[in-house]
């Protein structure tokens, strides 16, 4: 996650790497904590849009422009937080949700 001070404008997204050993989930979300509009994007594909501020992580069922740009191997999830009135923060990720069988 990362806070930028206020009047701080990020001209280009926060990115990181991570791998995938497969693209078959059991029960995928998006986890997300932004201030204030959100752009996700994944392997270079935007794939998830939020207009407001959100308070507390919010969790949000995979899209499937998300599944289809997600592959095995290396990806790349990248997020623009476009902020005009407080201390900025961005934290996102992908949890798979496994019940306890």
């Amino acid at each position: 996650s990362a806070q930028i001070e206020r009047g701080t404008m990020i001209p280009h997204p926060v990115s990181y790497t991570f791998e995938l050993e497969s693209t078959e989930f059991v029960s995928p979300y998006v986890l997300i904590h932004h201030d204030e509009a959100a752009m996700v994007y994944v392997n270079g594909e935007p794939v998830m849009e939020l207009p407001h501020t959100s308070n507390f992580y919010s969790w949000y069922p995979m899209n499937e422009k998300i599944r289809k740009a997600l592959r095995a191997g290396t990806n790349v999830m990248a997020v623009h937080c476009h902020n005009e009135h407080h201390p900025q923060y961005i934290d996102v990720g992908i949890v798979d949700v496994i019940p306890d069988n």
